[in-house]
């Protein structure tokens, strides 16, 4: 396998991961703030959920990023 094909499967592995992580996620932040936002007696803690779940979003977005520098760009194959 060459290896600018190596790179390419391995950096796309990464980048789905990433938005793997971001989906999962943006998931749990949405659930856990519409429970605490439901209840009176905790919804004053609703945005510490939403900060908390956008810096795993944040993270997840990261990953995506490091995905693409490790895919990098695909360069031409000479002809033969």
């Amino acid at each position: 396998m060459p290896e600018n094909n190596r790179r390419t499967v391995f950096g796309n592995a990464v980048r789905y991961l990433g938005w793997a992580i971001v989906a999962i996620n943006g998931v749990y932040m949405a659930y856990g703030f519409v429970t605490i936002y439901s209840d009176v007696s905790v919804r004053a803690f609703a945005p510490l959920v939403l900060m908390e779940g956008a810096m795993y979003v944040a993270v997840g977005l990261l990953i995506v990023g490091v995905g693409r520098l490790i895919r990098g760009k695909p360069r031409a194959v000479p002809a033969a």
